[in-house]
């Protein structure tokens, strides 16, 4: 997935979870920070971004902070690429494991009482997939979440139950590392317990855990490899 051209900032202060106050060429800006997560490593005062403009009278904010610089990388922080990443890499020639290529990816399936992120139809196999955003990494591991996250939770829960019930979609949740300097993901236990041990038991019961690495630069992002998940 290619990047529309991104302009450069620096943060100021994240005053709350979806906006943060920048310098970009001499000016204060208040852009859109597309992602529910905490990211204190990443939204601290001085830190490098990129940010895409969106010129939009009804908006409050200026554009939408895309890549921040950590550690010596680019790290993605908009939640909204996920579905897209992977929809992208299950149609690309080589495919993606353990999904294979797939043929066709449809986004927004029901599941539960909202909905999942897509279904991805691989031969005669379905799958319905939940996405997951890691930006947060530590000692070279991927971890999610960096909040705690009733949502993620209901996610889980409704993913075994479909484990449970259906004998021809098999339930997905993938934690799809928008960093390129992780080599395997774990859940967080330390932030959120009670997400480990809801993806331990969903694992349990059939649903699919699989993690990804992807590669990260100004212009573009894609998923890279698959990685080991540590539950």
């Amino acid at each position: 997935m290619r990047f529309p051209a991104l302009a450069r900032a620096v943060v100021i202060s994240r005053p709350n979870r979806f906006g943060a106050w920048v310098e970009a060429n001499s000016q204060r800006l208040y852009l859109h920070v597309p992602n529910s997560g905490r990211l204190p490593e990443l939204m601290k005062a001085g830190a490098r971004l990129l940010w895409t403009p969106c010129p939009d009278a009804n908006r409050k904010t200026a554009g939408d902070i895309i890549l921040v610089r950590h550690s010596g990388v680019w790290v993605c922080v908009d939640a909204r690429l996920p579905p897209h990443l992977l929809a992208e890499a299950v149609q690309a020639p080589g495919g993606l494991p353990p999904f294979g290529r797939c043929a066709e990816a449809i986004f927004e399936p029901a599941l539960g009482a909202g909905r999942a992120d897509l279904i991805v139809r691989c031969g005669r196999r379905l799958f319905i997939v939940e996405t997951k955003s890691a930006t947060l990494a530590r000692g070279g591991v991927g971890l999610f979440p960096d909040a705690p996250t009733d949502r993620g939770r209901r996610h889980l829960a409704e993913l075994t139950a479909l484990a449970a019930g259906s004998k021809h979609l098999r339930p997905v949740i993938a934690f799809i590392c928008a960093r390129p300097d992780v080599h395997s993901f774990a859940p967080n236990r330390a932030t959120d317990p009670a997400f480990a041990d809801a993806l331990l038991a969903a694992h349990r019961a059939g649903v699919m855990v699989v993690a990804y690495r992807c590669v990260v630069s100004p212009t573009r992002i894609a998923i890279a490899s698959r990685i080991p998940v540590r539950l």
